[in-house]
């Protein structure tokens, strides 16, 4: 997570307590996806591309069939990827790390792009939005790490509770002001009485 994600996730939430900025440096054992193809490996090796095989596509992870038909009724985030030849499998350990603050629960991928999986909760729901929003601005931004990634698509869970938007602040009323009314008489100033004599002190 950049600098920049970590503060406008502050910003959605101001009585969020988590500690948004211990997520932002990526742990030193875990180094980012391997940004070198086929054809730059076998240009190294002096090689034909087409009998260099592709180091970081495992079949086991990299799925064959499609991801997207087993995730029924769950939140989920999908990354479409432009080359099915640069989807990559050591990219799915590092979203998940990237992104663990968002209680990630699996990242799986297939020959269209990469799927990042959310619980099925209403905590789970709230965090595949932010983390929705967070890769979106990323992407946008060209800061996201996997260049192959063109685009990010949310599925929302069948059964999932929208939440209320929060009302804005309506402005305090106005006092009403008093209206004059003319009772048709002109008022009579008061003439106070002279004090009596008796009253006085000699």
């Amino acid at each position: 997570m950049t600098a920049a994600g970590a503060a406008y996730l502050k910003s959605l939430e101001s009585g969020d307590t988590t500690d948004y900025d211990s997520y932002v440096a990526p742990a030193p054992t875990l180094k980012r996806p391997s940004q070198e193809t086929e054809a730059s490996i076998a240009k190294k090796l002096r090689l034909n591309p087409e009998d260099v095989p592709n180091p970081d596509l495992n079949p086991n992870l990299i799925e064959q069939d499609s991801v997207q038909s087993d995730l029924i009724n769950i939140g989920y985030l999908f990354l479409p990827c432009e080359d099915e030849k640069k989807i990559r499998r050591d990219a799915l350990s590092f979203l998940k790390h990237e992104y663990r603050t968002f209680a990630v629960t699996e990242v799986r991928a297939d020959k269209t792009g990469y799927f990042m999986v959310f619980e099925k909760t209403g905590k789970g729901d709230r965090n595949l939005k932010k983390c929705f929003e967070l890769i979106d601005i990323e992407i946008d931004e060209k800061s996201f790490f996997d260049k192959n990634v063109t685009d990010v698509k949310i599925s929302k869970r069948d059964d999932a509770v929208e939440e209320p938007e929060p009302e804005p602040e309506s402005e305090p009323e106005a006092e009403p002001q008093m209206e004059e009314v003319n009772l048709g008489y002109t008022p009579v100033p008061y003439k106070k009485p002279a004090p009596r004599r008796s009253g006085w002190r000699r």
